[in-house]
């Protein structure tokens, strides 16, 4: 039976003699351990919460369609080595801490504490900064310590006791298995972060050989390189921090916008590239009613229902429209045209469906006056998690997409629960 002194001994000199390895295990641990505590005894935490100090994917309240790294793009980009830290089980934790141990034991006293430390912070960094800019949301250090690997790769070449403690038959081993992860996530069997295994990899490949091969010449060369290394990390971050082809980030930045103009303009481009934001198209032809530009509103709603058929506030805003210009045939004769047009085939389906045939009321007081409403209402700008962005749920295995994407269905425009969000008609 192992006495507690002895265990006492073994663990100062592990901390003796890997200190950076030993503090970074330490902290991983009690994170995990912070997690653990919130999904025992703090079940109702929101889900936003789960992982103290993450980065995780929100949403809007009202607007569900508009979701992302909101934190991300808020600038808080200190808070993606929390997610570097931070694991999603026992066996998770348990599996990147005894490779990094092993790893880490190799490199530690070999490169030296401060450029080791340098080397596994900046690398957990920007792979979970590279997993973001999928949309998805990676937890964990395995992209740090992937590159600890890449780095002892490239050492052992130029060292030989580095060789004869990491043989080629372990180098062979972790790149089969960091390879054999991509099929298996293409598969569905499992959610890993591919892309920060491999960005984390890359990233220390790079700089053991730029370390290496160039040490003892052109010393300067290598300071550069290493030095232009780091800053295409810091245009990746400003990259991460305003991807301008995203049409949530247009959406994000739309919600926040106090110049109707400018709303309107950030709204066409959200919608011109992710089309299914159904608050896109009404929020433009809202604005544009109230400039007065009565056609060029109907043309929009029309444009939104065509691509979001479940959207109730759209239909609201068409039939509300048809209302006001019911008593006006010259009007009514232009709108249909215009629905016929949008709509092709469909057409008289969809005059069904938003019930414009047939004799209607002239619009009440009420109704304009709800118009009116929708028209000065201000969107909610506070996000949150819905309970299908649930994280705990969502992240088991590293990482998957958020929300689950949404596939195009067939569409009867008489069933209002007969199509998903989606362009195909």
């Amino acid at each position: 039976m192992t006495s507690p002194f002895s265990v006492h001994a073994r663990l100062t000199n592990a901390f003796t003699r890997l200190p950076v390895t030993s503090g970074i295990l330490l902290v991983a641990g009690a994170l995990y351990a912070s997690t653990l505590y919130i999904a025992l005894f703090a079940s109702e935490t929101p889900a936003r919460f789960a992982y103290p100090g993450a980065m995780t994917i929100l949403q809007m309240t009202a607007f569900p369609e508009v979701h992302g790294p909101f934190d991300l793009w808020e600038g808080h980009v200190w808070w993606l080595l929390f997610n570097a830290m931070h694991h999603v089980g026992l066996w998770h934790v348990l599996m990147n801490s005894f490779s990094l141990w092993i790893l880490g034991g190799l490199l530690e006293s070999r490169m030296g504490r401060l450029r080791y430390l340098l080397l596994f912070l900046t690398a957990g960094y920007v792979s979970v900064l590279a997993q973001f800019l999928l949309g998805e949301t990676p937890i964990g250090m395995s992209g740090a310590v992937c590159a600890v690997f890449g780095y002892l790769i490239v050492l052992r070449k130029y060292d030989h006791d580095t060789a004869e403690r990491m043989p080629q038959s372990m180098v062979t081993m972790g790149l089969g298995i960091l390879i054999l992860f991509v099929p298996l996530t293409a598969a569905g069997l499992l959610q890993i972060a591919n892309l920060a295994h491999f960005v984390g990899l890359g990233y220390g490949w790079l700089l053991g050989w730029l370390a290496c091969r160039f040490a003892k010449r052109a010393r300067w060369r290598t300071r550069a390189a290493v030095a232009a290394l780091h800053l295409s990390i810091v245009g990746l971050t400003l990259v991460a921090m305003h991807p301008t082809w995203d049409g949530r980030y247009q959406a994000w930045l739309a919600l926040k916008e106090t110049d109707p103009r400018l709303e309107l303009e950030r709204w066409r481009v959200a919608t011109s590239r992710a089309p299914d934001i159904a608050i896109g198209w009404l929020r433009q032809a809202e604005i544009l009613y109230g400039n007065g530009l009565q056609k060029e509103a109907w043309k929009t709603a029309l444009n939104g229902l065509r691509l979001n058929r479940q959207d109730e506030e759209l239909d609201e805003f068409v039939r509300i429209l048809w209302g006001n210009w019911r008593s006006q045939p010259h009007r009514t004769d232009a709108a249909l045209a215009e629905l016929r047009e949008v709509f092709k085939d469909e057409s008289d389906a969809w005059i069904r469906r938003l019930k414009l045939e047939g004799p209607l009321p002239i619009p009440s007081r009420i109704d304009m006056a709800e118009l009116l409403a929708l028209l000065t209402e201000e969107p909610p700008t506070t996000p949150r998690l819905d309970a299908e962005l649930d994280v705990p749920r969502d992240v088991a295995g590293i990482t998957s997409p958020h929300p689950p994407s949404l596939q195009p269905g067939e569409v009867d425009p008489e069933a209002r629960d007969s199509a998903l969000l989606g362009e195909s008609l």
